[in-house]
């Protein structure tokens, strides 16, 4: 027994001496070996470092790259879902639902309404339409009440619209009043009607006169005001009735002449006054478009000389030309058929009138206090002649076409007791003052 633990002991030792010089020759290897190593180490290591930095920045650039456009697939995803089921939302129709459509006529769109059978519309927005007011909803000609009324069908509901009313203004030195026009129809602009010894030019879309313009367009819409360009003119005139009319004249024009057209339209008439006390008025020409010469025509139109009146003028009104006393001559056209009363009433240094066979009506005091008149033709055309036609025509004598005094001459027409002949074609057979034609037309007394 002893023996087998001394054996023992002795194994249990060798075997430690043999661990401890495994031990001393492993550190021995190692500290020779161990310069190499380290540098060895050290250059391993810095380039495993390297790689590993450059690894991981690899991995997070393709781990940042693969994060962007997983958030890119997942947007464009998510945009894709929302539009498709906004897109189903839009256009998917509830069960037993009607559509609504409304025809907006070209207003502004209003979308489509879903509606269960059997229920009223939602009233949506009222749309717009330049140029127009909304007038409501129509199924037909029926205006549709989103109150009283439910659907069981698909319907359009369409838009009325009512055009509105704009306002054209004219400014400048005209007369014009405004004017309505809408966005539907085209207006062409009435002519200008110049204020008095205006003549007007033309209608411009900006005060500075340099956009004309004479049509209104279709389309157009909004309230404007229009220019007119103007001139001075001597003369004034007036429409009526799609012709105008001389209404004024500058007091100190000394010659003037009517034109027979303004504005492309005829000149017809001289009026009321037109001329009246145009103290320095000489010579008028009146043209042959001219039909009437108005009362107080050329009242008092003291420095006037002569005038011819045209074929053209129907009527000579009263007192045309009252106490005109410088007109020597005045020739009456072929047309006129009346003189009115006074109308060359007190013209002094009237020496010669022409009464044409025309005339049919002589007023009262027509020629009264013309005491330069020598002598004047009444032909037998005239059937009335009224109360003192000459009077004060002290120098005057009167040849009468008629061979007696007519029925309708008033009785006191010659209260100034002028000489008066009657006409005669042969020599007469009774008493009193008888005439006739000579050869060459000349007034021959019978002896």
């Amino acid at each position: 027994m002893l023996n087998f633990r001394k054996i023992l002991f002795l194994v249990l030792c060798l075997a430690l001496m043999l661990t401890f010089i495994a031990c001393d020759n492993d550190e021995q290897s190692e500290s020779s070996s161990s310069p190499v190593s380290e540098s060895q180490s050290e250059t391993e290591t810095e380039g495993e470092t390297e790689t590993e930095i450059e690894t991981e920045t690899e991995s997070e650039t393709e781990t940042e790259s693969e994060t962007e456009t997983e958030i890119e697939t997942e947007t464009e995803s998510k945009t894709e879902t929302e539009t498709e089921t906004e897109s189903e939302t839009e256009t998917q129709k509830p069960e037993n639902a009607v559509t609504v459509k409304f025809d907006t006529q070209g207003g502004t769109q209003i979308k489509d309404a879903f509606v269960e059978k059997c229920e009223n519309v939602p009233k949506p927005s009222d749309p717009e339409k330049v140029g127009y007011t909304f007038a409501g909803w129509y199924v037909e000609n029926e205006k549709w009440s989103f109150i009283g009324y439910v659907v069981t069908k698909d319907i359009t509901l369409t838009a009325k619209w009512t055009p509105i009313q704009y306002t054209i203004t004219f400014a400048g030195n005209v007369t014009n009043s405004s004017i309505k026009y809408t966005i539907e129809n085209s207006l062409d602009l009435p002519v200008g009607n110049a204020k008095d010894l205006y003549k007007f030019e033309g209608w411009f879309e900006d005060e500075a006169l340099t956009k004309p313009i004479s049509k209104i367009e279709k389309g157009t819409y909004g309230n404007k005001t229009i220019y007119a360009k103007t001139a001075y003119s001597s003369i004034a005139f007036t429409l009526e009735n799609d012709e105008y009319s001389v209404t004024k004249c500058d007091p100190n024009a000394t010659e003037v002449v009517i034109p027979s057209t303004y504005q492309g339209k005829s000149v017809t008439s001289i009026g009321y006054s037109a001329f009246r006390d145009c103290t320095s008025l000489t010579n008028i020409i009146i043209p042959d478009s001219v039909t009437s010469i108005g009362k107080r025509a050329f009242y008092d139109c003291s420095s006037l000389t002569s005038v011819t009146i045209p074929d053209s003028v129907t009527t000579i009104g009263e007192y045309a030309f009252y106490d005109c006393s410088s007109l020597t001559s005045v020739t009456i056209g072929d047309s006129v058929t009346s003189i009115g009363n006074y109308a060359f009433w007190y013209c002094t240094l009237l020496k010669s009138v022409t009464i044409p066979d025309s005339v049919t009506s002589i007023g009262g005091e027509a020629f009264y206090g013309c005491s330069s008149l020598t002598s004047v033709t009444i032909p037998d055309s005239v059937t009335s002649i009224g109360f003192g036609a000459f009077s004060d025509c002290s120098s005057l004598t009167i040849y009468c076409e008629a061979t007696s005094e007519p029925s309708g001459w008033d009785s006191y027409w010659n209260n100034s007791n002028c000489p008066v002949y009657w006409y005669s074609e042969s020599a007469p057979t009774t008493d009193g003052n008888f005439w006739h034609y000579g050869t060459n037309g000349e007034i021959v007394v019978w002896e």
